[in-house]
């Protein structure tokens, strides 16, 4: 029979309920018998047969017993009674399928309106995502710009001035002066060149049609272009994210996802700078499990940690990070008494509301800037960021064995570095030692050398740092 002990309820299951009965039937009978004569309990006698019965019955009433009393143990619960008992205890709901994100960066002429929920798709894949905002094309608050040379005279300056959004940093302005025998392509010739040689913040490039297109090197850096002499601005790059239509998208690679599914006139390009973040499945029992423990360290211990739990409980949400600065004046990007949080994953506007609830009364650091009102109707906003993503590549040298080594050996190594790569954690550094065991999944190899670096810098054995908001991200083309 069940009953409770010091190790919580236990039950008996058929094997020893029918063991017991047995032995309480011969304790019971024994009276009544005869001489010599045997009362047989045996599964294949008639007694044995009833008693088996009642055994069944009663160790399945045991079984019910004892998972109604797991039930109340988030410990044990499983289920819809596991997600009743986190929502009472902890205010957590089961997170949904999630579907995937993807940062953007969309070319067209300034003034061009791309509506929300505009289509872009991967023809490898097949998966489509739908833009999360609108994106009118501007100079300002844009990755880049593209820059048309007029009909140019001797002694005219050409100059292009630049400035990021989010600081008050202020570039030195880029700047030609038209020579004797200079023509409108030759000036964007030299301007290109000028950029490349002077600057470490963008980069620039001539089209088929000599246009100067002109990028920050981040790929999440957005600012305020302006131009002077006979130079214009016709087209901007601007920043976004989409989500895909499914919950069951994989990763898009660098730059695959570049069909533009909603044409409109005027929007030219679309790509992804860097690798998307995969959809995906509801969240387990054991995650759900999990994610109840770490809000019960956090529960009423301060604005902050109640911040971190709260955030952690909206759909979509993956990681959270929140940094403070108690100081007067403003450090390391963080405003005077100031909190950056970082968020992965989630809605906008229930991540702002939600950090507003618990941020008393600290200013708030980020790109992404959500408007919200007051109990009186006053407008105010809500600023918070996302990861920042930083490509890595790999640099690899391979004995291999042909008679042990995969025909697809190659990829199968770079699926693998992908595949662990795009499991690291916001913040989590890219040890180099570690690349070691997605490659040894692959037999018939041995590693002769393996380089790592940040794109754009040069290749290492060394640990590649990440910052907190940051996330590694790499792409077969950064496999060589």
């Amino acid at each position: 029979m069940a009953r409770l002990t010091d190790a919580g309820l236990e039950w008996d299951k058929f094997g020893v309920s029918y063991s017991n009965l047995q032995q309480i039937a011969k304790t019971k009978f024994a009276p009544l018998l005869n001489g010599g004569d045997v009362l047989s309990t045996d599964e294949s006698s008639i007694l044995g047969r009833i008693l088996g019965i009642v055994a069944d019955t009663d160790s399945s009433q045991e079984e019910l017993i004892f998972q109604m009393y797991s039930s109340f143990d988030p410990e044990q619960a499983e289920g819809v009674y596991l997600e009743k008992l986190v929502d009472l205890f902890a205010g957590l709901k089961r997170k949904q399928p999630t579907p995937a994100i993807a940062g953007l960066i969309l070319r067209g002429s300034l003034g061009v309106t791309v509506p929300e929920g505009s289509n872009v798709s991967n023809t490898k894949t097949g998966d489509v995502f739908s833009t999360d905002n609108s994106i009118t094309f501007s100079e300002t608050n844009a990755n880049g710009v593209v820059l048309d040379v007029g009909i140019v005279s001797t002694g005219t300056q050409l100059s292009l001035t630049y400035s990021e959004s989010d600081s008050l940093n202020q570039y030195p302005p880029i700047s030609v002066v038209v020579g004797e025998l200079d023509t409108s392509n030759s000036v964007a010739r030299t301007f290109v060149q000028t950029i490349n040689s002077t600057s470490s913040v963008i980069s620039a490039f001539l089209d088929q049609d000599n246009a100067i297109h002109v990028k920050f090197i981040n790929f999440n850096k957005i600012g305020n272009f302006s131009t002077g002499g006979n130079l214009d601005v016709i087209q901007a790059y601007q920043i976004t994210t989409a989500t895909s239509r499914t919950f069951s998208a994989v990763v898009q690679s660098t730059n695959d996802l570049n069909v533009i599914q909603s044409p409109v006139l005027g929007w030219f390009e679309v790509y992804n700078p860097y690798d998307s973040i995969a959809s995906t499945e509801i969240e387990t029992d054991s995650e759900l499990r999990n994610r109840y423990k770490f809000s019960k360290s956090f529960i009423q211990t301060g604005n902050r940690e109640s911040m971190y739990t709260a955030l952690y409980s909206l759909g979509g949400v993956r990681y959270v990070n929140v940094q403070e600065n108690i100081q007067d004046i403003p450090f390391e990007g963080r405003s005077a008494h100031g909190i950056v949080v970082t968020v992965l994953g989630g809605d906008d506007q229930e991540i702002a509301e939600t950090i507003d609830k618990y941020r008393a009364f600290a200013y708030t650091d980020g790109t992404i800037e959500v408007g919200l009102f007051d109990i009186n109707g006053t407008p105010y906003s809500v600023r918070f960021g996302r990861p920042e993503i930083i490509p890595i590549k790999v640099k690899l040298s391979l004995t291999t064995d042909t008679n042990v080594f995969p025909t697809d050996g190659i990829l199968r190594i770079q699926n693998a570095l992908i595949d662990y790569v795009s499991n690291l954690n916001v913040g989590e550094d890219v040890v180099w030692s570690k690349l070691f065991t997605p490659i040894n999944t692959v037999n018939g190899q041995s590693v002769n050398s393996l380089l790592i670096g940040k794109v754009g810098e040069s290749f290492g054995t060394e640990t590649i740092v990440l910052e907190h908001n940051q996330l590694a991200s790499l792409s077969f083309e950064n496999i060589t």
